[in-house]
């Protein structure tokens, strides 16, 4: 996979992602991350998922909730 489609991937992912969360009722929180962007959706006060798009961590998924 080359670097444009990589980036188309990760592009199309992550407005699933948006799309799904905001579905469900979550709050997107768009932050810069040096060599990329992190997408961190919080639920509520206890729950979050966080969508890594850095170059490092290559669209990496962490999440926590009840």
């Amino acid at each position: 996979m080359d670097t444009d489609e990589r980036a188309d991937f990760l592009s199309e992912i992550s407005h699933k992602l948006i799309e799904y969360v905001r579905g469900l009722g979550g709050v997107l929180q768009p932050q810069s991350t040096y060599g990329g962007e992190r997408l961190v959706f919080s639920l509520d006060k206890d729950s979050f998922l966080i969508v890594d798009l850095s170059i490092r961590n290559r669209g990496a998924i962490f999440g926590k909730g009840n």
